[in-house]
């Protein structure tokens, strides 16, 4: 079965759960809560035409995955690549293939985990809606496919043969030419912009007893899913590591819009993901030897891109037990 075939097998899966959460309901939501399991799965179905190649911004449909190789050495050694090889397990990449797949059933899962509170449920499946949206618009500021598709990729991530760059990079960034056939994964990821907001979705002020509990449980699953997810997604060479880290910041903006709470933490959040995420554009596009002035450089940029969009939703009673704990 092909990756796009297995990509609507589980989007399917993410809508049964929602509607087996549904009929479980102790009291029935409204039926329209069913309609956004059809979006996950139609979204699969056409995801290939969504993400197909489109002119950049000034440039003609080339890619700046040289650029963002380059970036990513800046950090010593090259993280998609090593982790490939670190992880040379075939049922670990196995697991991990699975996970990378299985995030539209990780997002029916979480959706469905609030169908009993419908203006939750909205604003998850808004949020969902709007960081796919705002994604492939933002693909064309910087349109990258990810290291596998790369000409030493399909031998190294898919083959296991030789992973070495050097017989086609000569370590400056330069454009490149990639099959039209294969989508535009980033920047940002939005495989890692999605599980973030997974995450962000538990993210909340009120819970009692057992839906307390209930909560807690789903928002470890739910980190555990979005380290795996970013293991997963540069073990199969889909993203470059400041692919990920892009996608911290771009994921701030759906959130702020359709889950923040109080409009101080709205704007904030607002405001540190547009300068954050544009601020990678820039730096990768226009500026990428800036992260080898120093070996400081991008180890920073990486504590600055993880540590300040969770610091936003998390600040203040957002951590992983402060609420729970006031309940029990």
């Amino acid at each position: 079965m092909s990756t796009g075939h297995r990509g609507i097998g589980y989007a399917a899966l993410g809508q049964l759960s929602i509607c087996c959460s549904w009929l479980l309901a102790k009291q029935k939501p409204s039926l329209w809560l069913l309609l956004p399991g059809a979006f996950l799965v139609l979204f699969y179905v056409w995801r290939s035409l969504l993400l197909s190649p489109s002119a950049p911004v000034g440039m003609q449909g080339r890619t700046f995955d040289l650029y963002a190789l380059y970036v990513d050495g800046s950090f010593g050694f090259q993280p998609s690549i090593w982790l490939h090889h670190l992880c040379s397990s075939k049922i670990l990449r196995g697991f991990l293939q699975g996970i990378y797949e299985g995030l539209p059933f990780a997002m029916g899962l979480a959706y469905a985990s609030f169908l009993e509170n419908q203006s939750k449920a909205l604003k998850v499946f808004c949020c969902f809606l709007l960081a796919g949206v705002l994604a492939v618009l933002c693909y064309r500021l910087l349109p990258i496919c990810g290291p596998a598709y790369l000409p030493f990729g399909d031998e190294c991530f898919y083959f296991d043969g030789s992973c070495s760059t050097a017989s086609f990079f000569s370590g400056r960034p330069s454009f490149i030419n990639i099959d039209s056939q294969w989508p535009r994964n980033g920047m940002p990821s939005l495989h890692m912009g999605w599980a973030l907001l997974i995450l962000w979705s538990y993210q909340g002020k009120s819970c009692q007893g057992r839906s307390c509990r209930a909560k807690k449980l789903g928002r470890w699953l739910a980190l555990a899913f979005v380290l795996l997810t970013a293991v997963s997604t540069m073990v199969y060479g889909e993203h470059y590591l400041i692919d990920l880290l892009a996608a911290f910041f771009f994921s701030l903006i759906p959130w702020s819009l359709c889950m923040a709470d109080g409009w101080s933490r709205r704007g904030l959040a607002l405001a540190a993901g547009a300068v954050g995420y544009l601020a990678w554009v820039v730096l990768v596009r226009d500026h990428p030897g800036l992260f080898w002035v120093s070996p400081v450089m991008p180890w920073a940029s990486l504590l600055i891109s993880c540590a300040v969009p969770l610091m936003i939703v998390f600040w203040r009673g957002g951590g992983p037990s402060a609420q729970e704990s006031s309940h029990q």
